[in-house]
């Protein structure tokens, strides 16, 4: 299984990471990541007054679930 080490813990302890450490993650490129988003298929948000999106790691585990990616996560 591979860790996730970057990301921004939230008050609640809910780590919201990147665009680029979910590409490190799933081993995609960056722009695949937001394509997924943009797409509907990763849950994710954009920054307000920002281009750049975030994704709640508890999210990036179900999208990994849902598209046959398991093995990164277990």
């Amino acid at each position: 299984m591979l860790t996730l080490e970057i990301g921004t813990l939230k008050r609640d302890g809910t780590r919201v990471l990147s665009t680029s450490a979910v590409a490190k993650f799933t081993g995609v490129a960056a722009r695949t990541v937001c394509m997924w988003i943009d797409s509907g298929k990763l849950k994710g948000f954009r920054l307000p007054a920002s281009k750049h999106r975030r994704v709640i790691e508890a999210d990036l585990f179900a999208f990994c679930e849902a598209w046959g990616m398991e093995h990164l996560i277990r």
